[in-house]
């Protein structure tokens, strides 16, 4: 089987690897490794190398794995298998003890893992008690512990995991295996983990991005799954049942290694903004052949009431979605953070309703959080980067957006791909109902025009080299321009560090305005439906001498308003609100490496968050 869009990301990330005998290079390839899942986590590193004889050699501390790898000398370890895991703290801070690989009290077992064991506290109460001694306070030290004591009574890993399974309590996937050896034990629960297969070697690692570069033969573990495997010979069953072999089958990827590197690009943020025509393209041509979308549409028009729910970006493409559907095609809908949703709506909908689950991931956990509440009562329709995630596996319906793999931690072209199948969406409802305001021939120009965007992406310096001045400022969009601000000032606050709020334009004045003093920039996004009403608001700003920055359509009269005028192409004001996310996308990335921040590896945050 041919595997397209089997693509995932989440928080923390680990690779493992087992041979056949021992290998000088087993450092670098755990290294190497490291380095493409570096954007999952960059707060701690670690490796661990097994050698044919049993010697276990562990070497980790806080810090980015390129930092580690100078100063502990990982890609110079040597052994027959190891693990590589970078850390996003959640439990315990980032320092050596609680650093991955963990080693039980024996360091006789050894693993990783990511994800989080939400029932930490009372697991090392219970373990302190039993005698054992926890160096940190990270929750992947609690499972080598849980693993100890049933797999020195049993002398099998896959027996030991059983049992530990029944006493952890969260989303997390793990690897483990012990020092007489010859293979791992790794175990998946609500959390990525991919199975490798080579020639001479056997893998697991929790992102493709890890094995792409060894083997495109790729197994995609499920929920529940158990593989116990060596360099030659793997088998996955259930970890409730061990004794019965689950086929999983293995997949052909036509991902190819080029597709994780930068190529020429200095960042893979700017790669991927410079990808969003292409991706574009791609999906508009893929949307009419996808296996749902027609029923979805069905779905969609017939429903009660509608919800679009998601998070971060994947939220305000929700509420632009929103816009395009009450406009478009004259159906209302609410757009709902997960976590907002979960206390204003889980008992308001049923079979009548339609929630779409928007994540790129499908992995986010505020939204599996809306699924597990909602699943079996309504109708769910997930829209998703990866067709194998929890989220689409679990949904009625699925509508991929066919971004492929997204490496830098800001999601750019998966938004704007979400945002193009909402608005598909929309259109072929709108089609039914003889409202359609956008031809055809204007929809499938989008691509060419975003490109033409990309070609002026000179002229944002300007915009960069204004707002870098100030530890703050506002984004202000009216209609369907609001979305859009909102997601470029979570662009700014992500990869910048400086505070930038997107605000509804007409509500800058109920209080906001306050901050205003000479100099101050206050950047508008504008397309043509709305302009009188934003020229009113931009003399607000330019009469207290604030410093008007603006995106909108050719335009002479809001050009004249505006100290600085990024002019997009003449186009349909539908497409606008898509067209400007690209010169956003831009002052943000030229905003954060003109202050030396690096934008594919923001501080504090991960490319999907798979905690509450």
């Amino acid at each position: 089987m041919k595997g397209r869009w089997l693509l995932l990301s989440s928080m923390c990330g680990f690779f493992a690897i087992s041979f056949s005998s021992q290998r000088s290079d087993l450092g670098k390839i755990l290294y190497r490794a490291g380095t493409r899942l570096a954007y999952r986590g960059y707060d701690t590193a670690g490796v661990a190398t097994i050698s044919e004889d049993g010697i276990l050699d562990l070497r980790k501390d806080a810090g980015e794995v390129e930092d580690l790898n100078e100063r502990l000398g990982f890609s110079q370890m040597t052994g027959q298998r190891g693990i590589i895991q970078l850390r996003w703290a959640t439990f315990g801070f980032p320092n050596k003890a609680n650093s991955q690989p963990h080693h039980d009290c024996r360091r006789f077992l050894v693993g990783a893992h990511n994800g989080n064991i939400i029932n930490t506290r009372s697991l090392r109460k219970e373990l302190s008690e039993d005698g054992h001694t926890l160096i940190g306070e990270n929750d992947g030290e609690v499972i080598l512990h849980l693993l100890e004591e049933p797999f020195y009574r049993t002398r099998n890993l896959a027996y030991a995991a059983q049992e530990a399974a029944a006493r952890m309590k969260g989303a997390y996937a793990y690897v483990t295996t012990s020092l007489d050896g010859d293979g791992f034990v790794s175990v998946k629960n609500g959390s990525s983990l991919f199975v490798g297969i080579g020639d001479g070697f056997r893998c697991v690692s929790s992102d493709l991005v890890a094995i792409l570069e060894l083997t495109r033969n790729v197994i995609q573990l499920q929920d529940g799954d158990l593989v116990h495997f060596t360099c030659d010979s793997h088998r996955v069953c259930n970890i409730r049942d061990l004794e019965v072999e689950i086929n999983r089958e293995v997949q052909e990827l036509s991902i190819t290694p080029e597709k994780i590197t930068k190529g020429n690009y200095p960042h893979f943020m700017l790669k991927e903004i410079h990808e969003i025509p292409s991706k574009a393209q791609e999906l508009i041509r893929y949307l009419p052949k996808a296996e749902h979308t027609c029923t979805v549409i069905e779905k969609l028009a017939s429903a009660r009431r509608i919800f679009f729910v998601g998070a971060g970006s994947s939220h305000f493409a929700g509420l632009l979605g929103s816009f395009y559907f009450g406009r478009l095609a004259k159906i209302p809908v609410t757009p709902a953070f997960g976590s907002e949703f979960l206390e204003k709506y889980p008992g308001c909908v049923d079979e009548r309703d339609v929630v779409l689950l928007i994540s790129q991931s499908g992995e986010t956990k505020d939204i599996k959080n809306v699924l597990d509440a909602i699943q079996n009562r309504t109708q769910v329709i997930s829209l998703v980067n990866n067709i194998g995630s929890t989220l689409a596996m679990r949904s009625n319906y699925v509508i991929p957006i066919a971004s492929d793999l997204e490496i830098a931690v800001p999601a750019t072209k998966t938004y704007v791909n979400q945002v193009i199948a909402l608005l598909y969406l929309a259109l072929k409802i709108a089609q039914t109902k003889g409202t359609n305001g956008l031809s055809a021939r204007e929809f499938l120009s989008l691509p060419d025009l975003l490109h033409s965007v990309l070609q002026d992406e000179s002229k944002v310096a300007p915009f960069a080299e204004e707002l870098a001045r100030w530890p703050d400022a506002y984004y202000l969009g009216y209609g369907m321009s609001y979305p859009v601000v909102l997601e470029g000032a979570l662009k700014m606050k992500e990869i910048t560090y400086l505070h930038v709020e997107g605000m509804y334009s007409g509500e800058f004045k109920h209080g906001s305005i306050s901050r205003l003093e000479e100099g101050y920039p206050v950047l508008f996004v504008v397309s043509e439906p709305e302009k009188y009403y934003v020229l009113s608001h931009v003399n607000e700003v330019r009469t207290r001498k604030g410093k008007v920055l603006t995106i909108g359509p050719p335009d002479e009269e809001l050009k004249a308003e505006s100290d600085l005028y990024f002019k997009l192409p003449e186009a349909h004001p539908v497409l606008m609100p898509i067209l400007s996310t690209v010169p956003l996308y831009m002052i943000a990335y030229r905003t954060a490496v003109d202050r030396g921040c690096n934008p594919d590896r923001p501080r504090n945050i991960s490319k999907t968050i798979t905690v509450d």
